[in-house]
């Protein structure tokens, strides 16, 4: 791919390709002006994804602040030998640039600096630029740096709109650099962008004051990932963006939350929480979102609530995420025709909130409407983090899932039941088809670059059930030892929707 016209960088990735009507990948020809590329670029080592809720999957207590608790997850979750390098790494982003890592944006208040690490693009063209929004009602107290935001692309949707998530850039405030929210998803239709908004529920606990529904309404978060259209065509047929947003604030009573003793807590008494040093380290509770793109997404509410009460409990702060959609023309399925989405959801267990892979289906079958709260959440069997009355994984979480209800995922196992010598992201198949779906592991579907302890993540699953994603290329132990090689794979996984005579183009088996 063509980067010459795009930011210098480090590294390149890939991160969507524009949306073709061919159905086959072994075209007579093939064209670059046929495909155009999304991606992005990355100058250094991110510290907390962009696109995450929380850090790792993990983190709903909002503890890694600094580079001890990043090599704390290192050396108890991952194991690695290499753990001061990893945290390093993570910690102080490029050793040459000084571009990338936690440090950079948990010190950019009183610094008064700050390079982005993502540049997004697209192929044979200029990068992708938005420009800065002062927030309403800080037009006075502050101006926007230039070249402080992040942008990171996601994907391109059929209408070839890109989904992105992006950070509001810096805003110098008398000498000080502060940052309205750390991450919006953000549609780019052309030379139009619209920014999604959070949306707080007065209902719940830490959402129900004034002060903690306005800085939820300006310091939110939201993650956007993926679109469908329902109904699929005709007058009434919209454009929806799936994701999760902030809808409460974290229990900002945990003095464990505290950035170099930044009291948290003073922030919901701020008439303009966005000025505050401390309120640059806010965390909110977030569940799975719907966006309306008829409107530009002012109509959006959550898509299912939590399988827990507690917005909050014992200083965790609970999460939700929508993380891919499909509209399901597997036959005789109920859900034929609807939407159906998956990610994870929380719910308490062992008085710990916990996120777990989920599937969410449309909760009326005969007269269902994109509406709050119209998908139910299932937890996928098998991917719950519990087992036999005993805890193996972290978290898990449902990546894709494609129109003949056939999902994809991960799970991470504990660093303190490693198996096979890695708490490895255990890569998974299940069937959504099903009144109670459960999670199949690749380890167990006799391929052979699927060793037992391997390592990965799950991306992406097309109609005919071929899966893409990194898998660990190595079988050395992890714990105590360095960290495993990955390559690309691409697997024909045989369940229902798949066809032979593309699986025996593979041979009916996975590559690297």
């Amino acid at each position: 791919m063509d980067t010459s016209s795009t930011t210098t960088a480090n590294e390149y990735y890939s991160a969507a390709i524009s949306p073709s009507s061919s159905t086959w990948c072994f075209e007579d020809s093939c064209y670059d002006s046929q495909y155009t590329v999304l991606g992005y670029s990355m100058n250094g080592m991110e510290g907390v994804p962009l696109d995450q809720e929380v850090a790792f999957g993990v983190d709903n207590h909002f503890y890694y602040l600094d580079y001890d608790s990043l090599y704390s997850y290192c050396d108890s979750e991952l194991g690695y030998a290499t753990c001061e390098a990893w945290a390093s790494n993570r910690w102080y982003g490029d050793a040459s640039t000084g571009i990338g890592g936690l440090e950079s944006s948990q010190d950019a208040f009183y610094n008064a600096n700050y390079s982005p690490l993502y540049h997004s693009f697209m192929e044979n063209d200029a990068d992708l630029v938005i420009d800065p929004q002062t927030p309403s009602g800080y037009e006075e107290a502050i101006f926007s740096v230039d070249n402080t935001t992040e942008l990171k692309a996601r994907a391109i949707d059929s209408e070839g709109r890109i989904i992105a998530n992006a950070s509001s850039g810096y805003f110098d405030y008398d000498g000080y650099y502060v940052q309205p929210y750390s991450s919006r998803g953000l549609i780019i239709d052309g030379s139009q962008s619209t920014s999604l908004k959070p949306l707080a529920n007065t209902t719940l606990s830490f959402a129900d004051a004034e002060g903690e529904q306005l800085i939820i309404e300006e310091m939110g978060s939201t993650i956007a990932y993926d679109s469908f259209s329902y109904p699929t065509s005709g007058e009434e047929s919209q454009t929806y963006i799936i994701g999760s947003a902030s809808v409460a604030t974290f229990d900002y009573s945990d003095s464990s939350k505290y950035y170099n003793s930044l009291d948290v807590s003073e922030c919901i008494d701020f008439e303009q929480p966005i000025l505050g040093s401390a309120c640059q380290h806010f965390g909110f509770a977030s569940q799975a979102f719907i966006w309306s793109l008829a409107d530009n997404g002012e109509t959006r509410f959550p898509a299912s609530s939590w399988a827990t009460s507690y917005d909050n409990y014992d200083y965790a702060a609970a999460q939700a995420s929508a993380r891919a959609a499909t509209i399901v023309e597997r036959e005789n399925s109920e859900y034929q025709g609807l939407p159906v989405l998956v990610g994870f959801n929380t719910e308490l267990a062992d008085d710990d909130l916990i996120m777990q892979a989920a599937v969410y289906y449309p909760g009326s079958t005969s007269n269902f409407s994109v509406d709050e709260n119209a998908w139910t959440s299932v937890f996928i069997n098998n991917a719950k983090l519990e087992y036999d009355d005993s805890y193996y994984y972290s978290n898990s979480l449902a990546t894709d899932i494609n129109s003949q209800l056939i999902v994809i995922g991960e799970t991470k196992r504990l660093g303190s039941v490693p198996e096979g010598g890695a708490a490895a992201n255990r890569m998974f198949v299940a069937d959504a088809g099903q009144s109670s779906p459960s999670a199949t592991y690749f380890s167990d579907l006799s391929q052979s670059i699927f060793f037992t302890s391997a390592g990965g993540n799950a991306n992406a699953i097309n109609t005919y059930n071929e899966i893409v994603g990194e898998v660990d290329a190595e079988s050395h132990t992890e714990i105590d030892g360095p960290q495993r090689r990955r390559r690309g794979f691409i697997f024909p996984y045989s369940g229902v929707g798949s066809d032979e005579e593309r699986m025996a183009i593979f041979g009916s088996r996975a590559w690297w």
